[in-house]
């Protein structure tokens, strides 16, 4: 019998901090098909995983994303907002993402591989080569056949 897929929206983010390596791996464990994440760029150009252009609502700190570096990405703390239990919990990079994953996108026997809807943050500010930058992590992965773009921009879906 065929049945729709089931994407985790943002991974499990109603039990785990949306976003996170945490979510995305409660929702394999829930039994989800996939998931659906956003993704951004940092100041310096990496693709984070993050659904709002600031990031004071999931993490202790201030600040648009694409004003801040890897570096000061990398030290907040995107978990306790949720919960104590993921207090440490890093935004991730969706290089990452993918790395945390790999045996969920590429398995071994007879497993279901799963899909990831990424979705391209460019609503709010200008963000150059966001579409470029994740189509290298995407190829540096070999995940082509995983992965599915999304965007509320025309124009980004055009330069992917």
């Amino acid at each position: 019998m065929n049945t729709p897929l089931l994407l985790a929206h943002r991974g499990a983010s109603a039990v785990a901090p949306e976003n996170t390596i945490a979510a995305f791996r409660r929702a394999r464990e829930l039994g989800a098909d996939g998931i659906e994440l956003d993704v951004q760029l940092t100041r310096d150009k990496i693709p984070v995983v993050i659904h709002d252009d600031t990031v004071e609502r999931t993490t202790n700190g201030r600040g648009r994303v694409c004003d801040l570096t890897i570096g000061e990405i990398a030290r907040l703390d995107a978990g306790a907002w949720k919960s104590a239990a993921f207090s440490g919990e890093p935004i991730p990079t969706l290089a990452q993402v993918f790395e945390s994953l790999m045996d969920w996108l590429k398995p071994v026997g007879r497993a279901q591989p799963c899909l990831i809807n990424v979705e391209l943050k460019t609503e709010r500010f200008f963000t150059d080569g966001l579409e470029q930058q994740v189509l290298n992590v995407i190829a540096r992965y070999n995940l082509q056949d995983r992965i599915l773009l999304s965007s509320f921009s025309p124009w980004a879906l055009h330069r992917a």
